[in-house]
């Protein structure tokens, strides 16, 4: 699969700002946000030329296993003659990866360069850009422009998109999220048939529990069936808990006017939104606990697969027959895109 600006595979990376630096960079460049002189004329528009430009930086989705940092910045120059701009992602301690030339001819700027990593997964939290005549083989020359992520908040998204502590696999919660979803739907998929009516509210009743996340003798033998990977969706401390709860933690970070309010206030929405599927779903699996036909429990816990399958990968609710928008028809989907908005990058110059 190629880069894709709006594709959900990998998860993308965005985040606000800390914009700060001393410039040294790895190399022995120099740092300037002051006119230099540019006999050469190039970005200068005459003799002069000058650090410029601000905007934002989020990684996206490339090919599996593999980021694309999205860079956005009005307000630019190009480069003095016989310099290039280039661009890297960082972590603490680690080595910087390139990004590739950044080619600028106006005062807007749109790019996108392949990581070859997952950023988002691996911790990458700083973007840095420089000017300079050495091919991009080192952080040296000028330095351009800074981001990194806000930490309070790229903790925050790791929770949900990385690693939890949360979660009984360790996954983070909107991930495992996904794969409990998948679970109960395996156990579905593979015993709702037959005309076993015992069997078949035994498996209903498993189903009831496993998303409601509770201990109920539903169909009344005088025994609590539930999956042994039960850890629920909807019971407090559930998977709906802990993604409302981490959402609002990052939101709390930014002031109430910042655009990535609105990014949390939109996930928060597409996560209620499964919250409603699973309560579907719950619902059809405890009425198919309870009906004394066999028949009528098959239908009632194909209908909650169904519901899960809405959960995890939202519904055509528009009815064209196309493919889901994750936006706009999404559920898991849209959660996960919009909690990496919330990890957009302020870009400045440093």
């Amino acid at each position: 699969m190629g880069a894709s600006h709006t594709g959900l595979a990998i998860i993308a990376l965005l985040g606000l700002v800390a914009c700060s630096g001393d410039g040294d960079g790895t190399g022995e460049g120099k740092d300037s946000n002051t006119v230099t002189d540019d006999t050469g004329g190039g970005g200068g528009g005459g003799n002069t030329w000058a650090v410029s430009g601000e905007g934002y930086a989020w990684f996206v989705d490339g090919t599996e296993g593999n980021s694309v940092l999205h860079l956005e910045l009005a307000q630019t120059r190009a480069p003095k003659d016989g310099e290039a701009y280039y661009g890297w992602v960082s972590k603490g301690g680690q080595d910087p990866i390139p990004t590739g030339e950044i080619q600028v001819s106006g005062e807007e700027l749109i790019f996108e360069g392949e990581l070859g990593i997952n950023a988002v997964a691996e911790g990458y939290d700083t973007f840095d850009a420089w000017a300079t005549t050495n091919g991009g083989t080192a952080q040296e020359g000028t330095h351009l422009w800074t981001g990194q992520v806000d930490p309070v908040i790229y903790g925050v998204v790791q929770n949900l998109l990385v690693a939890s502590p949360n979660t009984p696999d360790g996954l983070g919660s909107l991930r495992s999220l996904e794969a409990y979803i998948d679970q109960i739907r395996t156990e579905i998929q593979a015993n709702a048939s037959g005309t076993d009516i015992d069997a078949l509210q035994i498996l209903s009743e498993k189903v009831s529990n496993g998303i409601n996340g509770a201990e109920e003798d539903e169909n009344d033998n005088g025994q609590i069936d539930k999956f042994g990977f039960q850890f629920g969706i909807l019971n407090t401390g559930g998977y709906i808990d802990l993604i409302l709860s981490d959402i609002n933690d990052a939101s709390h970070e930014v002031d109430p006017t910042d655009p990535i309010k609105e990014f949390g206030n939109n996930a928060y929405d597409c996560t209620q939104l499964i919250e409603d599927k699973a309560k579907a779903a719950a619902s059809d699996s405890g009425t198919a606990s309870v009906t004394g036909a066999a028949e009528s429990a098959v239908t009632q816990l194909l209908s909650a697969d169904e519901n899960l399958g809405y959960a995890r990968d939202g519904q055509d609710g528009d009815d064209e027959g196309t493919d889901i928008d994750p936006l706009t028809e999404g559920t898991l989907s849209c959660s996960i895109f919009y909690i990496s908005e919330m990890m957009r990058m302020r870009v400045l110059t440093p």
